[in-house]
């Protein structure tokens, strides 16, 4: 009768280990795993900006918070064409954003663009290259659950399209994506954790777009 009584408890106490401790024992006895969903995720974004005989404002915002907002010019005038082979290039700048979702919104905006220098009688043309890089910094996860491992961020490479632009000699673009970030092990991954964009825009005047 005391063994039994004693089992009982020993029972009693090791299931109170494994509910209130958060154990998973049992899913690696059997090889499954309960992935934790992400409570915060630091990434950094790595932008380079670029471009021919060009001047204005370029901002960058993830959510509210604004990362860049700075004025610009390149006082080159050759090497204008598709793929800007003229440009200046601004030192890389570096950003690190916390989010506590696995989704954010990103804005890319060109304000007030516009030719460096303009020849009234001839043509002219200006062009501008923007690159992305981002990667994650840490992340933090479910207390109890099984770790997710580092987030794979998707959706980055859609900033590559300079969109609702308006204006030619001066130009406003402005271009909205999704971020999404996701566990490798879900197989809702898309794009490794380190994403690039690159984006041109050439704009030739008169009465020339590309």
């Amino acid at each position: 009768m005391k063994k039994s009584f004693f089992y009982s408890w020993v029972i009693i106490a090791f299931l109170g280990v494994i509910t209130f401790t958060g154990c998973n024992i049992f899913d690696d006895l059997t090889g499954s795993k309960d992935y934790g969903q992400y409570t915060s995720i630091t990434f950094r974004i790595i932008a380079t900006y670029g471009g021919v005989n060009s001047e204005g404002t370029h901002k960058l915002t993830v959510n509210s918070q604004i990362l860049n907002n700075a004025y610009f010019v390149y006082n080159v005038t050759d090497g204008c064409n598709e793929t800007c082979s003229g440009a200046i290039y601004e030192n890389p700048m570096t950003f690190e954003v916390t989010i506590n979702s696995t989704t954010c919104t990103a804005t890319q905006r060109y304000i007030d663009w516009i030719y460096w220098t303009y020849n009234n009688t001839g043509s002219n043309c200006k062009c501008l290259t923007t690159s992305y890089q981002a990667s994650i910094v840490s992340y933090t996860y479910e207390e109890g659950k099984d770790d997710p491992g580092s987030p794979v961020i998707s959706g980055l490479d859609q900033l590559e399209a300079f969109e609702n632009c308006s204006g030619n000699f001066s130009t406003d673009c402005e271009t909205t994506v999704t971020l999404n970030f996701s566990s490798p092990y879900t197989g809702q991954s898309q794009q490794s954790s380190t994403a690039t964009a690159v984006q041109v825009k050439q704009i030739c005047s008169p009465g020339e777009s590309e």
